[in-house]
């Protein structure tokens, strides 16, 4: 059995474990590495599916439960449970929101809360029409943002037609490859929204097919992609150094 195979039956018997966070911390650190083989990562990439989707099962029977506030402030302010977080999120539809503003604002500032819970707190709030400006700190960067402002769909329909690009070219030679490049686009919009700024949509797919490429450790050049579809050379260079300076492929979890 070698280091790779070692890693996998770890993360295997922590997820069995039900131990969500750790696998997750080896997960997200494992991809950090400059090198790991193809295949490991995409093992890696399905495990992590696999426990978002396992969470995602958590969170949605949480929605049987009733919360009382004390519990939501409880969930949301645990820095060490990601899961508790995301089920205080998916539940705070159901206190009043005013009465936990304090505790919002200091999530949101918080530097140790993940990312890609900031995006899912907001979502919730711009569901609940929340109208008020909030500090933000988030990927290094402090801003004032208001929910209610956020255009949600504008962005969505940019990723959507992204990965419609992808699927309908690497994704036709290389599933596998595709399915990383689409996995990379979505950490992405996660880790960095509201700010996710890939509004040229084929030199947006061009980037993450290069970086897919890059991230198995497989030679490619940016401009191979010009066999499915025209780009701007500079723009996706611009994309590609963005998309790395954002750190949402390394420190996706984090």
């Amino acid at each position: 059995m070698n280091f790779y195979d070692e890693i996998i039956l770890e993360i295997s018997e922590l997820i069995n474990n039900s131990d969500y966070h750790q696998a997750m911390t080896i997960i997200s650190q494992e991809l950090a590495m400059p090198y790991i083989p193809a295949e490991v990562e995409l093992k890696l990439l399905q495990f992590k599916k696999q426990i978002l989707n396992l969470s995602d099962g958590l969170i949605k029977n949480s929605g049987a439960q009733t919360f009382s506030i004390e519990n939501i402030q409880k969930m949301l302010n645990n820095e060490n449970d990601i899961i508790s977080q995301t089920i205080a999120i998916n539940n705070i539809d159901k206190v009043n929101i005013r009465l936990i503003v304090d505790d919002i604002k200091k999530y949101l500032l918080n530097p140790k809360v993940a990312s890609q819970n900031k995006t899912f707190l907001l979502f919730a709030l711009l569901k609940q029409d929340f109208d008020m400006e909030l500090e933000m700190f988030k990927n290094s960067e402090h801003f004032t943002i208001n929910p209610i402002e956020l255009s949600v769909e504008k962005i969505d329909k940019e990723i959507q037609a992204i990965k419609s690009i992808v699927d309908q070219s690497l994704g036709q030679e290389n599933p596998s490859l595709a399915e990383i490049a689409t996995t990379s686009l979505f950490l992405y919009f996660f880790y960095s929204f509201p700010k996710v700024a890939l509004e040229q949509t084929h030199e947006a797919a061009a980037a993450i097919i290069y970086l897919a490429h890059e991230m198995s450790g497989l030679d490619y050049k940016i401009e191979e992609t010009t066999k499915w579809f025209k780009i701007d050379l500079e723009v996706t260079k611009q994309y590609i150094q963005q998309i790395k300076e954002s750190g949402a492929l390394e420190n996706a979890t984090n």
